[in-house]
């Protein structure tokens, strides 16, 4: 356990800086996510309705290349061997937490920020309290023998007017508030948490050896901006130059009665431009097409599609009549990228598990490195292709159970069939039996 100097100093002179220089190259990729673009260049003196247009020319493709990345990752199990229960358990502590919804959330943050944190706390109601943490709101550091281990954290909130900060380490929580009078750290409460290692997990997108980590749509920000600012030109063409402007000359414009000049035609679909003078002559300037605008928004996005690995039709919304084996083709890089995700947030989730179960009391659970996250499987499939595959494993003796985790049921959802499979061979098995003349006893044949 710290002093109290030794926190407030850890928390003051390391971890906040930390905190406030990580959220300074965080916040630009937070305003992309959410859609505040930046408007590009504009004439100092530009008319209100030209900042509008160019607030209006924006599509959102950033939000959209996450979502599709992020629906594909999906906890819907842990696979526990060290004491019996323990994989229910573990799905029982990720359901008490409403993990099933907001991991989302958390795969969300790790997406467009490179990282997000699950933070693990005993409870005595729930067993143990899991809650994703943002970027923007919490950073860590890690031991220099081990970068995968959390040797500090701190976590800072505004609440009530009261700014907080609780800074963590292998042994407690320190709480800290800022003194009105003084706007100095003031520590508050300290609170044991006898885990035994700092109880905070990090979820890094695209990690490396150095502990680095990477944003999913930092690399297409410039992208994006090509994208506005070619709708922006679109929607310039479109109200001022996709009509075609008409000219006269040798034409003698008349005027009214304070001698200001009067529109000569009137021009309608019904109506004819008629001059009695013969020198006069009638034209018009081309419109400008808008085509080579929207050809050029396709192709930026295709770009897009290409660096995210994201089918391309996805952002353009064009899959008509396809199949559903042009489908799994067009999709294969994206699961790939899918499948590397799920490596790598996977070993998180079971670190975080682990965590969880210790702080329920389940011991040997806490120390099984063999535990495993079930995934979601989310590739798309032929139905008539992926029934066939499993009927033929089944018939060379691969049990049931196994092809309905293939088939992609829950584990909640394979041990239900299962239980109906158990019933139906029982009540099967007693019809034989009757029909033998044997008696039949509870679930026991005599």
């Amino acid at each position: 356990m710290l002093s109290s100097a030794e926190a407030t100093e850890l928390l003051t002179v390391k971890m906040l800086p930390k905190q406030e220089n990580e959220r300074s190259t965080l916040l630009r990729l937070d305003r992309y996510f959410h859609g505040e673009f930046d408007l590009g260049w504009m004439p100092r003196q530009a008319r209100p309705e030209y900042r509008l247009m160019l607030t209006k020319a924006r599509m959102h493709f950033l939000r959209l290349v996450v979502r599709t990345i992020r629906q594909r990752l999906y906890v819907d199990g842990f696979r526990v061997t060290a004491t019996e229960g323990s994989d229910a358990q573990a799905w029982s502590l990720w359901q008490a937490n409403s993990m099933d919804a907001r991991q989302s959330m958390v795969h969300t943050d790790a997406l467009v920020y490179g990282s997000a944190y699950v933070t693990v706390w005993p409870d005595p109601e729930l067993g143990a309290r899991i809650a994703g943490e943002s970027p923007l709101a919490m950073t860590v550091t890690t031991a220099i023998d081990d970068p995968n281990r959390v040797e500090y954290a701190v976590k800072t909130a505004t609440i009530d007017v009261e700014r907080i900060a609780v800074l963590y380490d292998n042994s407690c929580a320190y709480r800290f508030q800022v003194d009105r009078s003084s706007a100095q750290w003031v520590l508050v409460d300290i609170v044991e948490h006898n885990l035994g290692i700092t109880p905070v997990v990090p979820i890094l997108n695209d990690p490396d050896l150095l502990g680095r980590k990477s944003s999913e749509i930092e690399e297409l920000l410039p992208i994006q901006d090509r994208i506005n600012e070619t709708l922006a030109d679109r929607m310039m063409a479109q109200k001022f130059a996709a009509f075609r402007q008409r000219w006269a000359t040798g034409l003698v414009i008349p005027e009214d009665d304070d001698g200001q000049p009067v529109e000569p035609f009137n021009s309608a679909v019904d109506r004819l431009w008629i001059a009695e003078d013969t020198d006069v002559k009638f034209g018009e300037f081309s419109d400008t097409p808008l085509s080579p605008y929207l050809d050029a928004v396709d192709a930026d996005v295709r770009h897009m599609a290409a660096l995210a690995q994201v089918p391309a039709a996805y952002l353009l919304g064009s899959i008509d009549n396809v199949s559903a084996d042009a489908i799994t083709a067009a999709e294969a890089g994206l699961m790939a990228r899918v499948e590397d995700k799920q490596a790598t947030y996977g070993e998180a989730w079971e670190q975080v598990m682990r965590l969880a179960l210790a702080a329920a009391g389940d011991s040997g659970a806490a120390t099984d490195l063999a535990s495993e996250v079930i995934w979601r499987d989310t590739e798309t499939r032929s139905p008539a292709v992926l029934v066939d595959t499993l009927t033929k494993l089944r018939s060379i003796g691969v049990p049931l159970e196994f092809l309905l985790e293939r088939y992609g049921l829950t584990p909640q959802g394979i041990e239900r069939v299962m239980d109906m499979a158990g019933r139906e061979a029982i009540t099967s098995a007693r019809a034989q039996a009757s029909a033998f003349g044997l008696s039949v006893n509870g679930n026991d044949l005599t």
